[in-house]
């Protein structure tokens, strides 16, 4: 049995630039690794036999639903020789919190299953379990990418300053099929480009790596879900009294976080929130 643990991420920050004719929307957005995010167990299982596995800890996530099972019946459909296995999995946070965790798992899985059969997969292989995937099975702590989050644009952004992140989930999720319709109501598309939106990101970065402390950063979800959602403001008035240098909403939802230099100050910061109502779980990473 190997243990393998998966990553997460968070969006620095988040343009929405067009609407594509298949429906999905390209982007430009920085992203920030959380590594060994959650942990699972993979286990081949004896010749002869032929069902696969997938136990969920932690978050309820169906068999049709599980990122997991579709990375093994999609490469086994590509011919790739995949034995059956016993995978277990156990969830820091639930599906659909705009972290990518699921995605951090298949790419986990991914990796797992390239080192076992000596085949490498491909961008659009993994783009097609899920947008994320390919950042999250790159290894860059920090990157900036577009199209629909599968495009590297700017490999290994230098974010040099080690921040104490705290990560809060609140007990109300986000739709981002939702999300990204009200986002088309809300944003005129035109005139925006990848460009700017890129070079918006590492600004950001820049003043982060100099300790500047830059409060809410962009993200166009924001405003329609701090609208939505008045625990945004408590928590983001929080992470200020605290000290902390940057908040916002990762991808579209529901997750927020915010980072401090001081690991004391995310400590303090995440023990008050504690005693909100709207909060889920508070993860702090130093």
């Amino acid at each position: 049995m190997l243990t393998v643990f998966s990553p997460a991420k968070l969006n620095l920050t988040l343009r929405i630039l067009s609407r594509r004719l298949d429906g999905y929307h390209n982007l430009c957005s920085c992203f920030l690794r959380l590594p060994y995010w959650e942990k699972m167990t993979i286990m081949k299982k004896p010749q002869g036999d032929r069902r696969d596995s997938v136990e969920t800890y932690g978050a309820t996530i169906i068999d049709d639903e599980n990122i997991l099972v579709k990375v093994l019946r999609e490469f086994r459909g590509k011919g790739w020789n995949i034995p059956n296995v016993e995978i277990k999995l156990w969830k820091t946070t639930p599906p659909g919190a705009g972290l990518g965790s699921g995605s951090g798992n298949a790419a986990a899985l991914i990796s797992w299953i390239e080192g076992i059969t000596g085949k490498k997969a491909k961008v659009e292989e993994k783009t097609a379990i899920g947008a994320d995937v390919p950042f999250l099975a790159s290894g860059y702590n920090c990157a900036i990418v577009g199209g629909i989050g599968e495009k590297v644009i700017v490999e290994n952004v230098n974010f040099k300053y080690t921040f104490a992140k705290l990560i809060l989930v609140p007990r109300w999720s986000c739709s981002t099929k939702e999300a990204f319709r009200l986002i088309d109501e809300l944003v005129e598309y035109e005139g925006r480009r990848e460009e700017e939106a890129c070079m918006e990101a590492l600004d950001m970065v820049s003043a982060l790596n100099l300790g500047e402390k830059i409060g809410l950063l962009p993200n166009d979800f924001s405003s329609m879900l701090i609208k939505a959602h008045f625990g945004y403001k408590l928590f983001f008035e929080c992470f200020e009294r605290y000290g902390a240098l940057a908040w916002g909403i990762s991808g579209s939802g529901s997750s927020c976080f915010a980072l401090f230099k001081e690991p004391s100050s995310a400590f303090l910061s995440a023990e008050e929130l504690e005693g909100f109502d709207e909060v889920g779980t508070i993860i702090v990473m130093e």
